[in-house]
């Protein structure tokens, strides 16, 4: 998933971690069964962990298989 930001291309594969793949199966099926899903921010969190969070919830959001 890339991003633009002041024109620099922010680039997150959030796949390569075991624990995000984990994380998407759990999120895919407690959609399928209609429960509701969240992604924790921490209180301290900056502008880039904001756009991060963001972007992590499109990725769980985004329909496509894990693997």
């Amino acid at each position: 998933m890339t991003k633009k930001d002041n024109n620099i291309d922010k680039s997150y594969d959030f796949g390569k971690s075991e624990f995000n793949r984990k994380m998407k199966k759990i999120y895919q099926e407690r959609e399928a069964k209609g429960l509701p899903n969240s992604v924790d921010i921490p209180n301290d969190a900056d502008a880039d962990d904001l756009a991060r969070l963001r972007a992590f919830g499109e990725w769980l959001s985004d329909g496509q298989p894990v693997d």
